[in-house]
């Protein structure tokens, strides 16, 4: 095993022994191989990637890429399960971030070469998008003491990231002034620290450690209702300072998730415990379930709720008011992105009780490049079909379409009714 210089920091090599009475042969290391590339295909050198368990705990170590963009980690630790990448780098988006997903990867497919398990392929190959501007951008690096947690950095601007099982994290693309850090991981309270970030710099050794202070639960109801695809949902603690109003998506903690694993169940009373101080909004049907949070704001349980956590039991005085959702057709149709060439056609379920539809297409970041605010409701079909109408799509870069049915009455918006998921109508341009 080699030892990873991240970032000025001497990660040394975990060794695990067997142990000496079984006489039998320990399990081959299971690792994960790939590359971390830009949109145009060129390597990244320096990008930090590690994995994590499909409930977003950390499972190892970081590593960082070699001049082909290379990297290796070891996922013994998710032997028979599947993993989650996480990747950034210095001027370009991290991933996952904006509308893009970090999706499973399946470990019991592993091939046998030499002494290792060897997982490699589409799947663990990352592309990161360039930002638009990366002059005077800084980084903040350091650990969390005995947990891994996501790690957000509040000042001119808001970037995320995830320390590795081991603690240590970086946080790149911050332009200069002065931030707050904070930590969050289900049953740890982090204390905050006090960064400086000046022009171009990495500022090292900003480091969280936990306070010993008891964690708090939140609690509240789903009303599930006009949803004859779906029956169960999950719900999620997104922090405030992450979330974006356009992209209604943010950083979740580990662990801040009811059920806290498997698949959602949700279809009552629900309670998330273990939750650190801090100020979250509270998601329910945020994933792929056939639902999503009724989208007519004029009715009770259907906006978006932002809590303050600090210690103790909160409550929400508000049932989320859970409808089905306008299933996508095509691109996007299932967990992963769609390839498309060309000019994309958007393809929607049609909601019998609709006037009209409003379509957005975003990017990356959750800017709406194009919309349509008018999309006449159909008769006779069972979809909806648009024609992209927008500005030019960048190859190698991904979007998201998103749809909403309304109803009118006597000329007048009265509302609307239902959309497209939250995590669907993902595409990337070919």
């Amino acid at each position: 095993m080699r030892a990873l210089r991240f970032l000025g920091m001497l990660i040394a090599p975990v060794v695990v022994l067997s142990g000496c009475g079984g006489g039998s042969e320990p399990p081959a290391p299971v690792m994960l191989r790939g590359h971390v590339v830009s949109t145009s295909g060129t390597p990244i050198q320096n990008a930090v990637v590690s994995a994590q368990d499909v409930n977003d705990q950390p499972i190892t170590t970081t590593d960082v890429t070699d001049v082909n963009g290379a990297y290796e980690l070891d996922v013994s630790r998710a032997r028979n399960s599947a993993v989650k990448l996480r990747a950034a780098g210095a001027g370009y988006e991290s991933f996952p971030s904006g509308i893009r997903r970090s999706l499973p990867i399946d470990l019991s497919g592993a091939v046998k070469q030499g002494d290792v398990l060897v997982v490699s392929g589409l799947e663990t190959e990352v592309t990161l998008e360039q930002l638009a501007s990366t002059s005077g951008l800084g980084s903040i690096s350091g650990a969390v003491e005995g947990v891994g947690a996501l790690v957000v950095a509040e000042g001119p601007v808001v970037r995320s990231a995830v320390s590795d099982i081991d603690g240590p994290y970086v946080i790149f693309n911050l332009p200069a002034g002065t931030y707050q850090v904070n930590a969050y991981a289900a049953g740890s309270q982090l204390i905050p620290a006090p960064a400086n970030v000046i022009d171009g710099a990495q500022t090292s050794d900003v480091n969280l450690t936990r306070s010993g202070a008891a964690t708090g639960s939140v609690s509240g109801n789903v009303n599930i209702v006009n949803a004859p695809g779906g029956s169960s949902t999950s719900v999620v603690l997104v922090v405030a300072s992450t979330f974006n109003d356009v992209t209604l998506r943010g950083d979740v903690p580990p662990g801040l998730r009811a059920p806290r694993t498997g698949t959602p169940n949700v279809n009552g009373s629900f309670t998330i415990d273990n939750v650190p101080n801090g100020t979250y909004k509270v998601l329910a049907a945020f994933e792929n379930d056939g639902l999503v949070r009724d989208p007519d704001p004029n009715i009770a349980g259907t906006q978006i709720v932002e809590i303050t956590v600090a210690g103790g039991a909160t409550t929400l005085p508000n049932s989320f008011k859970i409808t089905g959702c306008l299933e996508v057709t095509a691109p996007g149709a299932g967990d992963a992105p769609t390839a498309v060439t060309g000019t994309p056609t958007f393809i929607w379920g049609d909601d019998s009780s609709e006037d009209y539809y409003t379509l957005e297409v975003l990017d990356t970041s959750g800017n709406i490049i194009w919309s349509d605010p008018d999309v006449p409701g159909v008769s006779g079909s069972p979809t909806v079909s648009v024609l992209y109408g927008g500005p030019a799509l960048t190859l190698g870069h991904t979007y998201q379409f998103r749809a909403t049915s309304w109803r009118s009455s006597g000329g007048q918006e009265s509302g609307p009714i239902s959309s497209t998921e939250d995590l669907k109508g993902v595409f990337i341009v070919q």
